[in-house]
C-alpha cells in the first residue's frame, strides 16, 4: 500500500553547520524543496567532529591560519610573514559565527535540539534519508574514519538516497572504492555532483548513477527573497566575491569607477581604498543581500554565480579553471559571463540570465527534482 506524501518523514543528512555560504544555502534548499512537496522533513543534527574544528567560535585566523598552523613551529615565519591572520579579526570572526548560528537554529535545525551523536543516529526514525549535497564522502574533510554520511548507522527501515554528494578528487583511490563497494551498495537511489563521479561508482558498482543540480537551484527565488531585506538601494555597487582575495583584483574592479563592497570568504588582505567597502563578517543572509542589491557581481564562487543567475544580475565569473562553474555556465548557455583574465574585467563584459535562453538548466532542473520525488515514492 502506497504511503501519502506528508506520512513520509524524511531526514536530511549534510554539512548543514558548515560556516560556508553555500553548504548553509543548500541545506536550506533542500529542506524547503522537500517541504514544499508535502514530505515531513528534518535536517539531523548529526556534526562531524574534524569540520566543526574549522569553525570555533573564538578562531580569528582564516583557513590558511587554522590552529593547527601555529602548533606547527616550521610554519610560522611564513603566517607572520603573510600577515593573514591579522586580517579576519576576531571580531569579524564573532559576528560571523552569531549570523550563521542564527540561520541554523532559525531555518535549518531545532535549537532547542542538540546535536545527535553517531550512536544515535540509528535510533531515529525515518522513512528515508537523504544523504547530500556536498563533499560529504571526502574523507580529506570529515577524517578517513567517518561512515555516517555513507550510511553506515541507519536500521533497514530507512531508505538511502544520495543526492549531489560529492568527493574532492578526480580519480577514487583504493580507501575510497571500497567504501564505494561496502557502504554505497545499499542506497536505495544515487545521484552525485560531478559526471566523473557518477561514472567511477557506475563502474564499481554496475549500477545507474545519476548527476543532478546543486540543492539552490531546486526552489525558487521566492523562497530566498522572503527571509532578505529587499528594500532598494539608492547607490549603485559593484560586489566582488571571491574564494581568494587579490590586490590585481582590486585594481581591475576600481577602474569600473563605481562603489565597490568585497565580500570576502576569509579576509586574506587589507583593502586600504575609500572606495572600498570590507565585508568581512556576513551570514548567509547577509551573502544573499548583498547579491540582491548589488548592480554588478564580480565572482569566482559557484554559489556566487548560482545567485547572480537566480537574481538575474549582471555579472561575470572571473577563473582560469573551475569545472562547477564552467558545467553551470555551459548547461546556461551563459559561457560569455567567463572572464579568464582580470584586465578585461568592464560592465561591457557583463552578462544577466533574463538575456539568456535557460531551458537547458531549467530541463536539468527538472531532471533532478524528478530523481528525488520518485526516489522517495513509497
Amino acid at each position: 500500500m502506497q504511503k501519502n506524501i506528508d506520512k513520509i518523514n524524511v531526514g536530511i543528512l549534510t554539512f548543514h553547520y558548515a560556516h560556508n555560504f553555500g553548504a548553509a544555502l543548500q541545506a536550506y534548499a533542500m529542506k524547503m524543496f522537500l517541504q514544499s512537496n508535502g514530505y515531513m522533513t528534518e535536517i539531523i543534527n548529526y556534526q562531524n567532529k574534524k569540520l566543526c574544528k574549522r569553525y570555533q567560535e573564538n578562531l580569528p585566523f582564516s583557513f590558511a591560519t587554522r590552529r593547527r598552523d601555529w602548533l606547527a613551529p616550521w610554519r610560522w615565519p611564513n603566517l607572520i610573514k603573510s600577515n593573514n591572520w591579522r586580517n579576519h579579526t576576531n571580531k569579524d570572526w564573532q559576528k560571523q559565527y552569531t549570523r550563521f548560528k542564527e540561520f541554523q537554529n532559525c531555518y535549518l535545525v531545532d535549537k532547542e535540539k542538540q546535536a545527535i551523536s553517531k550512536d544515535k543516529i540509528c535510533a531515529l526514525s525515518f522513512d528515508a534519508i537523504v544523504y547530500g549535497s556536498d563533499q560529504i564522502w571526502d574523507t580529506g574533510i570529515t577524517g578517513k574514519n567517518e561512515t555516517v554520511y555513507w550510511g553506515n548507522h541507519v536500521n533497514d527501515r530507512s531508505r538511502k538516497i544520495a543526492y549531489g554528494a560529492s568527493i574532492y578528487t578526480t580519480k577514487l583511490d583504493c580507501i575510497e572504492k571500497k567504501k564505494v563497494i561496502k557502504y554505497l551498495s545499499s542506497f536505495y537511489a544515487l545521484a552525485v555532483r560531478e559526471q566523473a563521479l557518477a561514472k567511477q561508482i557506475e563502474n564499481i558498482l554496475n549500477r545507474t548513477v545519476e548527476t543532478v543540480v546543486d540543492p539552490t537551484l531546486l526552489i525558487p527565488c521566492e523562497y530566498y527573497l522572503k527571509i532578505i531585506n529587499v528594500t532598494k538601494i539608492d547607490k549603485p555597487y559593484v560586489l566582488v566575491y571571491t574564494v581568494s582575495d587579490s590586490i590585481e583584483l582590486l585594481d581591475a574592479v576600481q577602474k569600473l569607477g563605481l562603489p565597490i563592497r568585497w565580500l570576502h570568504y576569509y579576509k586574506s588582505i587589507n583593502l586600504k581604498s575609500d572606495d572600498v567597502e570590507d565585508i568581512a563578517d556576513a551570514g548567509p543572509i547577509e551573502f544573499l543581500e548583498l547579491i540582491y542589491g548589488a548592480e554588478y557581481v564580480i565572482t569566482n564562487s559557484f554559489h556566487g554565480t548560482v545567485f547572480s543567475i537566480l537574481f538575474r544580475k549582471k555579472f561575470c565569473a572571473v577563473y582560469d579553471k573551475n569545472i562547477r562553474i564552467e558545467n553551470l555556465l555551459e548547461v546556461a548557455h551563459m559561457k560569455e559571463a567567463h572572464i579568464k583574465s582580470m584586465k578585461d574585467i568592464n560592465t561591457d563584459r557583463m552578462v544577466v540570465s533574463s538575456n539568456y535562453n535557460l531551458e537547458k538548466l531549467e530541463k536539468h532542473v527538472n531532471i533532478s527534482k524528478n530523481y528525488l520525488l520518485n526516489s522517495l515514492a513509497m
